[in-house]
């Protein structure tokens, strides 16, 4: 096994018989536990018995409380319980044996249609901290359909909310000061998706500093790649966006920091010896990328006593893969950042979780984290996960240093912060990147301002559009190829049913994932000239044809085109942004000859 990194910074208990430390025990107990006092003793009970070192609490679900306090409304979900029921106090008082962490969502509001009851909830007191999307809409307009589509739970607050922050480091800071817990847990402390942001106060910001909406920037999964930075032979339109699709990811990781630093000092405020920890996507490139979650630096920076990657999904491959990178990451000496394997114990029976367990034991994980208490009393019993993740970790050698060459501004710093693993440029990617950042001024202070007048005086060619169906199956990169091949085969599988006439409704709702499940598979109205394999295969198929099974970054997609239409020349008032965006990556992409807006160098 190589050398990994966490074992010596994150040793706490005394070596037994030449073996690490005892790696601790903890779970995730979701708020539906801890509803009446009789579930509270039954939650303690179940510690008390696997004998779990810790708990982590969940105490605000939806912007509300399972607890006392002036600061969000009471629980719908407590309406029947007696008014002095406290659930918090309750867990603090039965299972005082248990360290207990009060576990708060961060950012995620409200998942429902219908708005909160409470006046004083944040979703009807304070619209204007909540999260607007990539066309600037609040996202608390959403039907049910359209979050799906979007990949999103519900409305969340804006993490560029300055209002919104200041709120949640208050909520942080009296659970501190008024009840005895280790400190607080943020989880949902992350945009929802890449398509999340742009209609509020880091817009504006983005627009100060470079001259243009980022509105106008990509969208979507993969729409566009780091690397893509580095070739000579990707047009200079996508490098431009490209860039200021990094640009601006680093903007939104910078306010979700924010978020967690307020919240950290004001619970040291209340006790210096509060820990503060977090629940992170594991996947660190995506995490930041994707959802502005850029821990390792939270890591770095000491921002955070303890870091817990949910690595829930898929066989052991991807899990073991997914903890063998977090261990390999370079963090600096002192920092102090403990990591904990949250392991997905609701979906897996104990033998899978303990092997899991074992590959985070000797990659030298300071505690394995089990979600949630709930689920595994449904199954074999806490007591039998419990027992299959208990062990030591491995002695290993301290982590190694990440070196005082790491940029530390301009876009050398965020393509580092970007990668799969945290490191500096080499000098010939140094001047690559000085090339690129010099392109996209030119392009931000010229080109497109010249291109934005042109759409407003004469119109936007809009592109070709596909309205169609899809079905959709994830593959993550670190899956077995067992776990490759099913998937693809599950697609394959759908477009032959597909193409033998069932609905495909029912297909969807029996072989597609997530965001296109239900609701007929529908996926709205795609605008033809984004690029990437779909991209491709829709603006190939007609009316009533079904695209070959597409491979993109994230998995296999099946389309049914359901309409067509070729655009035409409409003005820029009444183009949607979905085909604003397109138009001026073709725009950009044509060049100076096309445009008339002036070289992109």
């Amino acid at each position: 096994m190589s050398k990994r990194l966490v074992a010596a910074l994150l040793l706490a208990a005394p070596l037994m018989g030449g073996c690490g430390p005892r790696v601790k025990v903890s779970a995730w107990v979701v708020r539906d536990a801890i509803l009446t006092p009789q579930a509270v003793a039954q939650v303690c009970e179940q510690a008390e018995s696997a004998d779990l070192d810790s708990l982590l609490v969940q105490v605000r679900g939806r912007g509300d409380a399972y607890y006392a306090t002036k600061l969000a409304p009471r629980a719908a979900e407590l309406n029947n319980s007696p008014t002095a029921f406290d659930p918090l106090r309750e867990v603090l008082d039965k299972c005082g044996k248990r360290t207990v962490t009060a576990w708060i969502n961060a950012f995620y509001l409200w998942g429902s249609d219908k708005p909160p009851q409470a006046a004083d909830h944040v979703v009807n007191a304070h619209p204007d901290w909540l999260l607007k999307d990539a066309d600037g809409r609040a996202v608390e307009t959403y039907t049910q359909e359209e979050k799906a589509r979007g990949w999103i739970e519900g409305s969340y607050a804006d993490p560029a909310s300055e209002g919104y922050r200041a709120h949640l480091a208050a909520v942080a800071a009296e659970l501190v000061r008024n009840y005895g817990i280790e400190g607080i847990h943020l989880d949902f402390i992350r945009y929802p998706g890449p398509d999340y942001g742009r209609g509020g106060a880091l817009a504006k910001k983005f627009e100060g500093r470079f001259g243009f909406d980022p509105r106008w920037l990509p969208t979507g999964f993969g729409s566009l790649n780091p690397e893509e930075l580095f070739s000579d032979e990707v047009d200079p339109g996508r490098r431009v966006l490209q860039t200021g699709l990094l640009y601006w990811d680093a903007m939104r990781a910078g306010e979700v920091e924010k978020t967690v630093a307020a919240v950290r000092d004001a619970i040291r405020a209340q006790r210096a010896t509060a820990r503060l920890s977090a629940a992170v996507f594991p996947d660190a490139s995506p995490a930041y990328l994707e959802k502005g979650q850029d821990w390792r630096s939270w890591a770095r920076e000491g921002l955070v006593d303890e870091l817990y990657p949910m690595s829930y999904f898929g066989g052991a491959e991807r899990v073991g893969a997914q903890l063998s990178a977090i261990a390999s990451e370079p963090y600096p000496q002192g920092a102090g950042t403990r990591f904990w394997a949250g392991l997905g114990a609701y979906l897996k029976e104990p033998a899978e979780i303990g092997a899991e367990a074992a590959t985070a034991r000797a990659e030298g994980f300071y505690g394995i984290c089990l979600f949630d208490l709930g689920s595994m009393k449904k199954k074999a019993g806490l007591k039998a996960y419990v027992q299959k993740v208990r062990g030591y970790s491995s002695s290993l050698p301290g982590r190694h240093e990440l070196g005082t060459n790491l940029p530390t501004e301009g876009l050398a710093r965020d393509y580092a912060r970007a990668g799969e693993q945290v490191q500096a440029p080499g000098p010939g990617e140094l001047e690559k990147l000085a090339s690129r950042e010099r392109e996209f001024g030119e392009a931000a202070s010229k080109t497109i301002p010249a291109l934005l007048a042109r759409y407003a005086r004469e119109g936007v060619k809009t592109p070709p559009w596909r309205e169609a169906r899809g079905i959709f199956r994830f593959i993550h990169e670190k899956d077995g190829l067992k776990r490759k091949e099913s998937q693809l085969d599950l697609c394959r599988q759908a477009r032959d049913r597909i193409i033998a006439g069932e609905e495909f409704g029912k297909v969807a709702a029996q072989l597609s994932q997530d965001g296109t499940k239900n609701y007929g598979g529908r996926q709205g109205v795609i605008y033809i000239g984004r690029g990437g394999p779909s991209d491709l295969a829709l603006g190939a198929t007609g009316v009533g044809g079904v695209t070959e099974v597409v491979a993109e970054r994230n998995g296999c997609w099946v389309y049914r085109v359901d309409r067509a239409g070729e655009g035409g020349t409409k003005p820029l008032e009444e183009v949607e942004w979905a085909a604003r965006r397109v138009a001026l990556l073709t725009d950009l992409s044509a060049g100076p000859a096309k445009t008339g807006a002036g070289a992109v160098k």
